[in-house]
This record gives C-alpha cells, sequence and structure tokens, in this order.
C-alpha cells in the first residue's frame, strides 16, 4: 500500500532540489558521499585480505600466517562494524523532514513515493530543459545538418540544443516507468506504484538483517530479550552479506540518480590522487622499535588497573579490601 502523505505538497521543482541535495549533495551526509566513504573502505579491506592470502605461511604449532592476529582482529572488527553502522544509516526509514530528519536511501524513496503525484512526465522534461514534442527541435536539426551538407562541412558538432534524439529517449524511458505506450502516454502520467516497491523492496530485503544485527548488537547493547524477539542471534553476517548489500544501495542510488533525478551516473569508489599503496610494504613495528610498542601495552594495563580512581569515586577513600 501507498504510504500516506503526511505534508503539504511542494511543487516538483522545490521537492527536486531537496531530492539531489539528498543523493549527490556537497554535504558529508548525502547518499552518495555515505556511499563513497563505505565503498572506498570495502576497497581497502579487499587489499588486506588479498594480502592475507599471499602472506607467507607459519609452519610452527597451530598454522596460520606470519600475521600479527591481534592487529587483523581489530581490522576484521572494525570493518564489520563500520560497514554495517553504514548500511543501517542508508536503510534507515526516518523522517526526511524536521529537526530529527537524516539523509538515507530509505527516506529518499519513501519521500518520493508520497510526491509522486508531482513526478510527471511533463515535470520531469521540464527538469532537463527538454521540450515535451520533438517535432519542432527535429526540424531545425534537419535545416541545420542540410545547410552543413550545402557547405560542403561533412563532419561537425551538433548543437546540444539540436539534440532531439534526448526527447525521444526520455519519453521511452518515462514510458517504462510510468507502465505506458507511445501511444498511451499523457503528460501528466506518473511513475508507477510497482517502481517505488522495487526500490524500496530492493534496499529493505539487501539491508534487512545487516540492520537489525547493527541495531541490537552496535548501536544498542540489547539485551538476550531484545535480542530474541528479533532473533538476531540466529543472524549471521559476512562479508558475501555486506557486499549484497553494497550492490543493492549503488544500483538504486544510481537508478534514482538517472531516471528520477535527470543526473547522470555515479561512480562510488573515488580515484585516487596519491599513490594508495604508498609505504604499503613498510613493517608496523620493527626490532628497535617492538620494546617500545610493549611498554606501551603494559602503560596502558597499568592505567585500567590503577585503583586511585574508583576507591576516590565518592570523594573520600574507600578503605582498603581484605
Amino acid at each position: 500500500m501507498k504510504p500516506q502523505l503526511k505534508r503539504p505538497l511542494l511543487n516538483f521543482t522545490e521537492r527536486r532540489k531537496l531530492w539531489v541535495e539528498c543523493l549527490s549533495g556537497d554535504d558529508r551526509n548525502s547518499v552518495c558521499s555515505q556511499l563513497i566513504q563505505m565503498t572506498w573502505n570495502a576497497a581497502v579491506f579487499t587489499v588486506v585480505n588479498e594480502a592475507r592470502r599471499l602472506a607467507p605461511r607459519h609452519h610452527g604449532d597451530g598454522g596460520g600466517v606470519q600475521l600479527n592476529g591481534m592487529v587483523h582482529e581489530l581490522i576484521n572488527a572494525g570493518f564489520f562494524e563500520t560497514q554495517m553502522t553504514a548500511i543501517r544509516r542508508l536503510a534507515d526509514c526516518g523522517p526526511f523532514d524536521g529537526n530529527k530528519a537524516s539523509y538515507s536511501l530509505a527516506a529518499l524513496i519513501d519521500d518520493m513515493r508520497n510526491c509522486s503525484q508531482v513526478i510527471t512526465r511533463e515535470a520531469l522534461l521540464a527538469a532537463e530543459g527538454l521540450e515535451y514534442d520533438h517535432s519542432e527541435i527535429k526540424k531545425r536539426h534537419d535545416e541545420y545538418c542540410l545547410s552543413q551538407s550545402r557547405q560542403g562541412i561533412n563532419s561537425f558538432w551538433l548543437p546540444p540544443a539540436l539534440d532531439y534524439a534526448r526527447i525521444l529517449t526520455r519519453h521511452k524511458e518515462i514510458d517504462a516507468l510510468s507502465g505506458k505506450t507511445k501511444k498511451s502516454r499523457q503528460r501528466n502520467d506518473m511513475v508507477g506504484e510497482k517502481i517505488w516497491g522495487k526500490l524500496s523492496d530492493t534496499v529493505t530485503s539487501a539491508c534487512k538483517d545487516i540492520k537489525v544485527y547493527a541495531t541490537k548488537y552496535i548501536a544498542h547493547a540489547a539485551t538476550p530479550e531484545s535480542r530474541a524477539a528479533a532473533n538476531v542471534d540466529k543472524v549471521k553476517v559476512s562479508l558475501a552479506h555486506i557486499k549484497q548489500a553494497h550492490r543493492a544501495l549503488c544500483d538504486v542510488a544510481n537508478f534514482i540518480s538517472i531516471y528520477l533525478l535527470s543526473g547522470s551516473q555515479q561512480h562510488f569508489l573515488p580515484t585516487p590522487q596519491y599513490d594508495q599503496f604508498l609505504y604499503i610494504t613498510s613493517p608496523l613495528v620493527s626490532t628497535k622499535t617492538l620494546p617500545a610498542v610493549r611498554d606501551a601495552w603494559k602503560h596502558f594495563e597499568r592505567s585500567l588497573d590503577d585503583s586511585a580512581g574508583w576507591r576516590k569515586l565518592l570523594g573520600a577513600e574507600m578503605p582498603e579490601q581484605e
């Protein structure tokens, strides 16, 4: 069932501006900014995983590889927690307006779905600066090509204003979005409910288990009873789950950008403007620095075991325990 509209309906131009800002604006929390950070971290983790696969084997008791288990457990924990948190944010169905509003892909879909009355064929074309009827532009296009030919110019750039093919292509795309044909299309054709359902279901199905797990184990330290109610203890989040969520989120974001907001294809893994593998072959710790690293561990341990803090918590020192 289509969600009920809970706010005064704005016109397409006003609302579209908000949708574009949410999806691909410069704000650090825009959907694309979140996806870029998420996929960058995943790419780095892919490199780490490949390095681990190629690491020299340890031939002593227990097998394994010649890598420090403590460090790589931290890498794994950090990767999975940050990835699940990022996916949870993007799949959050929170409000799109107001003091508690947030930028998420799920919230963007819901808001566009709620405002689907203004997302018409005519509005989509106008937002891109395209005429509804291509015939007059085609006429000028043909006249321009003919004039170039008469001047003996066989190779030339076509002015963008004469590109009537874009209008034809956009009409076909909107036909697919609205479930109409060339013969049945109207100016007020709207994006079909089937499209909104597909976009929403794609995000929900790919992110559901991760979202629940992140809520109960990362965002909140849920009790056994709370976890049992959500059946979360049976959820096992794997790297395959993370990749599946990546694919779904990126696909939906690109669909919205290209077909609904007249944008372009987004590339979610940025090209580094530096050598991202610089110093990657350098060891983290050398034989010379190892004693200092060991001392750092011991210092941290002593700071946690220091009794001065908890014995004086109430202002007066508590008696020594016998």
